[in-house]
């Protein structure tokens, strides 16, 4: 089992490249924890530290740096082949087009529905009764009156 590092605040700085303050300040805020505080100040583990900020490679920090990163099955491998990459490639740009045809099929849509919903609109307001109404004479009101009951 290997020992494990620790650094005192300066040097915590100068593995990561910030400044003694902003270690400081994440260590205040819980956002970096340290594994002692002693007379001399702080004890930092060099996992915490360079889980919370990464290294800039100098100190111990260039051996983190240097390892090659796992293949996660997001990206392709870095010995893809170029006639593989250029497939997908053009793959991609085919979706594009299909996608950029399904939105602008939709945008004629949407201004055929608009255009219909107006000229349905004018229809319906073109059918209201625009004859001036007569006034009933007044036996006429009554007689009318007594029919709905409000005689």
């Amino acid at each position: 089992m290997t020992e494990q590092q620790f650094f005192s605040l300066s040097g915590a700085a100068k593995a990561t490249g910030k400044s003694k303050a902003t270690l400081s300040n994440a260590i205040h805020s819980g956002r970096l924890s340290v594994h002692e505080r002693t007379d001399k100040g702080y004890r930092i583990a060099a996992s915490e530290l360079f889980r919370v900020f990464a290294p800039n490679g100098s100190e111990n920090g260039s051996r983190y740096r240097d390892r090659t990163p796992e293949p996660n099955g997001l990206n392709p491998p870095f010995s893809a082949d170029n006639a593989v990459l250029q497939e997908r490639i053009a793959g991609l740009e085919r979706q594009l087009e299909q996608e950029r045809e399904t939105v602008a099929d939709l945008r004629r849509r949407l201004d055929a529905e608009a255009e219909e919903r107006r000229r349905l609109t004018a229809l319906l307001t073109d059918q209201r009764n625009t004859a001036p109404q007569t006034p009933v004479s007044g036996r006429l009101a009554r007689a009318w009156a007594i029919l709905r009951g409000n005689a």
